[in-house]
């Protein structure tokens, strides 16, 4: 993952309440709900929980690992003699091409490698050098994605920026800038073309830090790029995917005013593939983790869509991360994908030691059979949109609609969720009025990080009185899945006995989706 070496801003939400009754009643009593023998949560494979609680991925689409296939410190000239990391991978006439900054003596510079099956390369060295002293790629010109328009005309977009950590890292820094290369093919030469600016980044956007390169699709008439983008706020750094347009791949390009998905998804850099077996298009990228190491890159996800333009965030799995990495055990980052043969091989950097460190990084190898079809899981008829969501009590500046907004982040805030309001006796309740009677066997729960709801029951109205679908106590996980007998229902609510030992008298749900049996 590239950011700024220092200055990184972590939220502390878990030192405070937010404005979400920080000066209430901590003492409060808890409220314990007894189990009587009612159904249990089901749990869910491993999950990891993020200090700002950004969204997590509850899908999988998992890849088959095989481990490093290119190593940095050999590379000709000393090119990646401190790390290889940052992969772009493309073929041409039978030849896979593999363009990966190599930390260099000078800096990261793009350089290129080449493979016939995609586990044994052969490093050719950089293909781009350093700008003149003050030009926007003095510091790094590296990250080159390829495309080529015609036999003969091929274009690199690159990464580069005037700024770096001090040496020898030499890590590049903010701001993330789209450059300009032409070549005649795949492995150049290439000519830097410092008079074409294809786009830069926006003051008070969503890319008003970083507006970097990702791929090009020729889609309507027009090239898109998915490019990387973020901004920085008081909350920190946050980053998506944003589209640029062109109908000149030597001009300028025109950024859509909102991205693919929402800034708090916390993704980076892109890679696509097109399935032509189920007429979906699917987008790998890095995920940013935010824990006791800070920020980094700590899983390769995928989300996908049969509409290039449009995309639901709710829609995405994780390919890659360190429940099924074979030698990387915290940093995977940065996926580059292409097929070969039947399967599609997905490369992405990582490190072999317990650290995240952008330095000594090698690249590896995954494998995913095709055709590729999206994971079969609950995110297909959520019995919960449009329901109209009541309270027992709401706290200012919350809502109890915020829980049925499809949005699945774990983060704290009002923005975010519902909880109830100060001093009200528990158990408290939320209540979601479905849009007419439905059959259901599945309810997930999504509560606030760091403030995890402890005791809890999901219920339905069965036309006399509330019977319990399943009793939790002393739950620590922001999300939860609730499996039962299918049961017909038109009322749903969560009934909170108490939050964390930091907050036991307020009960958050950030979102509550109800599932038919199946799902």
């Amino acid at each position: 993952m590239k950011r700024i070496p220092s200055g990184l801003s972590r939220r502390g939400f878990l030192g405070s309440a937010a404005g979400a009754g920080a000066a209430a009643a901590l003492g409060a009593a808890p409220h314990a709900l007894a189990a009587d023998r009612a159904p249990a949560a089901t749990d869910v494979p491993w999950l990891p929980s993020y200090l700002d609680g950004r969204p997590v991925a509850t899908l999988r689409l998992d890849a088959r690992d095989t481990g490093p296939v290119l190593r940095h410190g050999d590379g000709p000239g000393r090119c990646d003699v401190y790390g290889a990391r940052d992969i772009w991978v493309y073929r041409d006439r039978g030849t896979l091409y593999m363009n990966y900054d190599g930390a260099g003596d000078d800096g990261w510079l793009a350089c290129l490698a080449t493979s016939r099956d995609g586990s044994t390369w052969a490093k050719k060295g950089p293909v781009l050098q350093l700008g003149a002293p003050g030009s926007e790629d003095s510091g790094s010109a590296s990250y080159g994605v390829t495309y080529e328009a015609a036999p003969g005309d091929w274009h690199m977009f690159y990464l580069g920026t005037p700024n770096t950590s001090p040496p020898p890292d030499r890590i590049p820094a903010f701001p993330y800038l789209t450059l300009k290369a032409h070549g005649r093919g795949p492995s150049g030469p290439w000519t830097k073309q410092p008079d074409v600016v294809p786009f830069r980044p926006v003051p008070g956007t969503y890319c008003s830090t970083t507006a970097s390169p990702g791929q090009i699709v020729r889609h309507r008439g027009e090239y898109l790029q998915f490019f990387s983008a973020s901004t920085q706020n008081a909350a920190g750094t946050q980053r998506t995917i944003g589209i640029a347009r062109t109908k000149d791949l030597g001009g300028s390009w025109r950024i859509d005013p909102e991205p693919i998905v929402p800034l708090d998804e916390q993704i980076e850099n892109t890679s696509l593939y097109y399935e032509p077996a189920n007429d979906t298009w699917f987008l790998f990228t890095d995920h940013i983790a935010l824990d006791s190491f800070g920020e980094y890159t700590d899983a390769v996800w995928v989300y996908w869509t049969r509409d290039l333009e449009h995309w639901d965030p709710q829609d995405k799995a994780v390919v890659l991360d360190r429940t099924n990495c074979a030698w990387s055990p915290y940093v995977m980052g940065l996926p580059s994908v292409v097929p070969v043969g039947r399967r599609l091989a997905v490369f992405y950097d990582g490190r072999p030691a317990p650290d995240v460190s952008h330095m000594g990084r090698d690249v590896g190898l995954a494998w995913l059979d095709l055709p590729l079809r999206p994971p079969r899981g609950p995110a297909g008829p959520n019995l919960a949109r449009g329901a109209r969501v009541t309270a027992s009590s709401t706290y200012p500046g919350y809502a109890p609609e915020r829980a049925a907004d499809g949005r699945t982040s774990t983060q704290l805030g009002g923005d975010y969720s519902w909880t109830n309001a100060e001093g009200g006796a528990l158990p408290q309740w939320l209540e979601l009025e479905l849009r007419g009677p439905r059959t259901a066997g599945r309810v997930d729960l999504y509560t606030t990080s760091g403030y995890e709801l402890r005791d809890y029951r999901v219920q339905r109205w069965d036309g006399r009185a509330w019977a319990d679908l399943a009793v939790v106590t002393g739950n620590t996980s922001a999300y939860r899945v609730h499996t039962f007998a299918p049961v017909h229902c038109e009322r749903v609510r969560v009934l909170t006995g108490s939050g964390p030992d930091r907050q036991p008298g307020y009960g958050r749900i950030n979102e509550v989706q109800i599932f038919p049996p199946g799902h």
